[in-house]
């Protein structure tokens, strides 16, 4: 005797609601999709987190052995400039001069101010530092300054005289020149190169200076 299945189809009453309920199985699962795909855009555009001092040394020391050489703190920089300024960094955070930075040292070395170096907004470079100061006005690259040189472009007679009295107030030792210490300990105003004004030495407008035009007889 076989075994007959009986399949009764759904009654117009019931069609309805299977729609409802396939309809609401569809929708949900559409919406927990986009929730995984907008939790997902999440993680990857958010910013990672900012590695600490250690983590910065322990990615640096290639070789694991708790110092940086020069070689490891220069990393993969490769333009003059750039290795010039790390070099110096190196040297100044290197306390004990062994060659080698603890993360002590590390830590403790003074941080490069935002934008330093960089054109300012307008195109304008930031303002020369010291020895930069000093070697614009050591024309004759002797490691000293003249007072000639200490001069430099100015031309007015209480401007000359006031940058005698400094001249001859940071030459401490005599000698009738400025070494790059002595040229540190003048006052700022002096340490940069006098700048003609923008007007000076043109006719005021109407051709003569001074003075308006003659009036027509």
């Amino acid at each position: 005797m076989g075994l007959v299945v009986m399949f009764t189809p759904p009654n117009d009453a019931e069609c309805p609601m299977l729609r409802v309920l396939l309809c609401l199985a569809l929708a949900l699962s559409i919406g927990v999709g986009a929730a995984f795909a907008q939790d997902g855009k999440k993680k990857k555009d958010a910013p990672k987190p900012k590695q600490t001092v250690e983590q910065r040394f322990a990615d640096k020391d290639t070789d694991k052995d708790g110092n940086l050489s020069l070689s490891e703190f220069k990393g993969k920089a490769t333009k003059a400039d750039q290795l010039e300024k790390l070099e110096k960094a190196f040297k100044a955070a290197d306390t004990n001069s062994d060659g080698f930075l603890s993360l002590d040292e590390f830590k403790a070395r003074p941080k490069a101010k935002k934008g330093e170096g960089k054109p300012r907004e307008g195109g304008k470079k930031p303002e020369q530092n010291v020895e930069e100061q000093f070697a614009a006005k050591d024309v004759d690259k002797d490691g000293k300054l003249s007072l000639a040189e200490f001069k430099g472009k100015a031309t007015k007679a209480g401007q000359l005289e006031k940058l005698e009295k400094a001249f001859k107030a940071a030459d401490t030792n005599g000698d009738g020149f400025l070494s790059p210490d002595e040229f540190k300990g003048c006052p700022d105003e002096f340490k940069a190169s006098p700048k003609a004004k923008k007007a000076e030495g043109k006719p005021k407008q109407g051709g003569k200076r001074g003075g308006k035009k003659p009036a027509n007889t």
